[in-house]
């Protein structure tokens, strides 16, 4: 019987059978992990072309009008009788 297993640091690892029993390999402890936070500047997309023709056709589909929604009809009396009521 073999599978994936989650061991207890989180990380997926195959399961290896041993005759009638299943064993799990284990990731070795690492020590503590570190983040480092690093800002960077803003890339100027706004100037690029293809955010240009995005943005002028955001408005355009924001300000066009809407399709007018058909009221519902009530169900045919073929219908009602077809659904037994």
């Amino acid at each position: 019987m073999s599978g994936l297993v989650l061991a207890n640091v989180g990380v997926a690892r195959p399961a290896v059978a041993l005759g009638h029993k299943t064993t799990t390999r284990r990731a070795p402890r690492v020590g503590a992990v570190s983040v480092k936070a690093q800002d960077y500047p803003k890339p100027p997309f706004e100037e690029a072309g293809t955010f240009q023709e995005a943005a002028a056709l955001s408005t355009k589909l924001m300000t066009a009008p809407r399709p007018a929604q058909k009221k519902a009809s009530p169900p045919s009396r073929a219908a009602e009788e077809a659904r037994g009521s």
